[in-house]
C-alpha cells in the first residue's frame, strides 16, 4: 500500500464519490492515496462546489498512466501461472476517463431523444397478450 486510503461508501462526500466513479472501492497496492484523490478534488472545487466527475477523470487518467509504466509480470506456482497485464488495466482506466469526461448527463451515441420530424406512435404494450 502506498499511503493512507479510505472508502466509506458515503457518496455524498467527494472523496468517496471519486473512488466510486473509478471503481476503487476496495484498496489494492495500486490504489491512489487519499492525498492524491484530495489533490484532484481540491483542483476541481470552486466556491465550495466540487466537480467530482472531472476529479475522478483525472484520478483515472493518473491510474492509467501508472499502469502504463509497470511491466507485465508472471508468477508460476507449479503448473499454474498468474499474469499481471498492466496494459489492459491502463486501457480500462482510459475507458473510465472517456466515460467520466462528459459528466453525469452524457448519453452515448444516437440522435435526439425526442424527434418531432416523425409521426408519433407510442405503445406500452400492456394489453398485447390479452
Amino acid at each position: 500500500m502506498t499511503g493512507p486510503w479510505h472508502y466509506g461508501g458515503d457518496l455524498t462526500t467527494p472523496e468517496d464519490m471519486v473512488r466510486y466513479l473509478i471503481g476503487d472501492t476496495t484498496q489494492t497496492r495500486h490504489s491512489p492515496t487519499d492525498t492524491e484523490v484530495k489533490y484532484w478534488i481540491d483542483t476541481y472545487t470552486t466556491d465550495g462546489v466540487t466537480d467530482t466527475y472531472a476529479a475522478a477523470a483525472k484520478v483515472a487518467k493518473f491510474m492509467a498512466n501508472r499502469f502504463r509504466t509497470l511491466s507485465n509480470s508472471q508468477v508460476k506456482i507449479g503448473d499454474m501461472a498468474i499474469t499481471n497485464n498492466y496494459a489492459t488495466l491502463a486501457d480500462h482506466y482510459d475507458d473510465i476517463v472517456a466515460d467520466l469526461e462528459g459528466g453525469p448527463n452524457v448519453a452515448g451515441g444516437g440522435g435526439p431523444l425526442f424527434d418531432n420530424t416523425r409521426s408519433g406512435a407510442f405503445s406500452m404494450g400492456l394489453m398485447d397478450n390479452l
